[in-house]
């Protein structure tokens, strides 16, 4: 007869457990505000988003970017806490985080604009 099928095994997502870890490493307490569940709700939303953003990086390390960026700006990294707090701030971060970048294209944004001006 057909072979009897076994219910898949449940149990935590390893990628939320590792931003979890990694945010939990980064706060000076090592607590984070709201309830486990709430935060690990929110740390799927927030891996699906970037999965969703960046589809060609690994929405883990996205994550554990958008937290380093978190705690290298001095007014965000007293409040980051939790990952409803990243999830909210996303777009905010992601702003500082291209500010602080250093420009990689400006030599090709030049041309582009020598040549318009040239017009």
């Amino acid at each position: 007869m057909a072979e009897e099928l076994k219910p898949p095994v449940k149990g935590p997502d390893p990628d939320i457990t590792e931003c979890m870890n990694y945010l939990k490493g980064k706060l000076r307490g090592g607590a984070m505000d709201g309830s486990i569940s709430g935060n690990r709700r929110f740390c799927s939303h927030l891996l699906k988003a970037m999965q969703k953003d960046y589809p060609d990086h690994s929405p883990v390390i996205a994550v554990k970017r958008l937290i380093n960026i978190a705690f290298m700006d001095p007014w965000y990294a007293d409040k980051t806490t939790g990952f409803k707090f990243l999830y909210y701030q996303k777009g905010r971060l992601i702003q500082i985080g291209l500010a602080q970048r250093p420009d990689k294209n400006k030599e090709t944004i030049i041309k582009v604009d020598a040549s318009r001006s040239a017009l």
